[in-house]
C-alpha cells in the first residue's frame, strides 16, 4: 500500500493534523490471487477460470481487491496510525481516480496531544525556527524524513523486487535497507498525464 503524508498546520493553536492518502497496490499483492481463489471455492465454481495472468484476474474481480483494501486500510490505522501517528480523530474518504490503483483513501487525522506544536506557535515570527522545529519533530517523533542514511551507498535497491509484494513477516530491514527500498520506489513523485502539479517552465 502506497502512502502519501502531507504535514498540515492549521491557523490557531491546536494538535498537528495530518493529511494521509493510501493508494492501492493491487497488482503487488501475492495473496489477492488465493482471496479470489477462496472466493471461488465456497461459491462452488470451477477455479480453472483463474488460469490467465494475474492483472487480468484483479482487473476482473476487482470487488474483492476493493474490499481487502478497505480492510487494510482499517488495519493501519488500528496499528501504525495509532502507534507511530498517535492518531485520535479521523475522518477518511475512499476515491476512484486513474493512477492510483482502482481505488485510494485520503484521511484527516488528527494527533492526539494538542499540547505537542506550542514550540511552533512560539516561534510564530521565525519562519526558520518552525521550519526545524517541525523537521525535528517530524523525523524523531514519526520518523519522516527525506535524507537518505549514509549507510544506502553501499548497495543497490534496484535489484530488489517491489516494496508492497513482501509480507511484514518476511522484513528483516537490515541496515536500513528496506527503508530506503521503500522510499526510492514509493515516495519519489513521478509526473503522469493525471498529474496536476505546475511544471517549472526552463
Amino acid at each position: 500500500m502506497y502512502t502519501w503524508i502531507n504535514h498540515h498546520i492549521e491557523a490557531g493553536h491546536g494538535p498537528p493534523t495530518f493529511f494521509i492518502t493510501l493508494s492501492c497496490a493491487e497488482y503487488m499483492w501475492p495473496d489477492i490471487r488465493q482471496l479470489i481463489t477462496d472466493r471461488f471455492i465456497v461459491a462452488g465454481m470451477d477455479t480453472s477460470a483463474l488460469d490467465k495472468s494475474f492483472v487480468q484476474i484483479v482487473n476482473d474481480y476487482t470487488l474483492v481487491v476493493q474490499e481487502y483494501f478497505q480492510e487494510r486500510v482499517k488495519i493501519w490505522l488500528s496499528t501504525i496510525g495509532a502507534a507511530i501517528y498517535h492518531i485520535k480523530h479521523y475522518w477518511l474518504r475512499y476515491e476512484f481516480a486513474p493512477s492510483r490503483g482502482q481505488i485510494h483513501a485520503h484521511i484527516l487525522a488528527i494527533h492526539e496531544n494538542s499540547l505537542i506544536m506550542e514550540p511552533y506557535y512560539k516561534y510564530s515570527q521565525n519562519r526558520e525556527k518552525q521550519e526545524e522545529f517541525l523537521h525535528q519533530w517530524m523525523t524523531e517523533e514519526l520518523g519522516i524524513t527525506a535524507r537518505f542514511p549514509k549507510t544506502t551507498s553501499n548497495f543497490n535497491s534496484q535489484s530488489k523486487s517491489h516494496p508492497s509484494k513482501s509480507f511484514y513477516k518476511d522484513i528483516s530491514n537490515k541496515k536500513d535497507e528496506d527503508f530506503v527500498v521503500c522510499l526510492e520506489k514509493l515516495q519519489y513523485h513521478k509526473c503522469s498525464a493525471f498529474c496536476m502539479r505546475k511544471r517549472r517552465i526552463l
